[in-house]
């Protein structure tokens, strides 16, 4: 299905702020957590700079224990489709995205065949996009989507108490 994309890391970090909310189902002995639909976000400051639209995202850069960070820019015609809806020099594009997947999490004591490693799935799937409050059309949402994945992917789904459903 287009659009729709695997997430085989669960917690990571970006730059941009990043919100999850919905439910996700507990089930109790196995400790297995699974979750459908639960909405997120992510959001990306884009600018005006000579005329054009961009937006600037951080990305780390490993060298064997070394590591630096480097300021990334994006643009291209489907930031020019953005122009008409800002409504000063910056704003901001949010990306909704719907997660399903699952997690349980490893036993690594019992009996043999009751010991198994950690297991887990994230699919993250574009929902919409707005700008200013003005939801943009889905092809171009799903190019933003496309583009800012990195920063989708590693949105972190909240485990706490507060999600589960007994």
């Amino acid at each position: 299905m287009k659009n729709k994309k695997n997430n085989p890391n669960l917690i990571g970090s970006s730059s941009v702020l990043c919100s999850v909310s919905g439910t996700i189902s507990y089930y109790g002995e196995a400790n297995m957590s699974r979750w459908n639909n639960v909405k997120g976000s992510v959001s990306v400051e884009v600018s005006v700079e000579n005329g054009r639209c961009v937006a600037y995202t951080r990305k780390t850069v490993w060298s064997g224990k070394e590591h630096t960070t480097e300021e990334v820019e994006h643009s291209g015609e489907h930031f020019e489709q953005l122009l008409p809806f800002l409504k000063s020099e910056h704003g901001e594009l949010i990306i909704h995205f719907l997660s399903s997947g699952y997690y349980t999490p490893a036993k690594l004591y019992g009996r043999n065949e009751d010991c198994h490693p950690e297991e887990f799935d994230d699919e993250r799937e574009f929902d919409y996009a707005e700008v200013g409050g003005v939801k943009l059309d889905n092809e171009l949402g799903e190019k933003f989507f496309d583009e800012f994945f990195h920063l989708v992917e590693n949105a972190k789904v909240d485990f706490s108490e507060n999600y589960y459903e007994q």
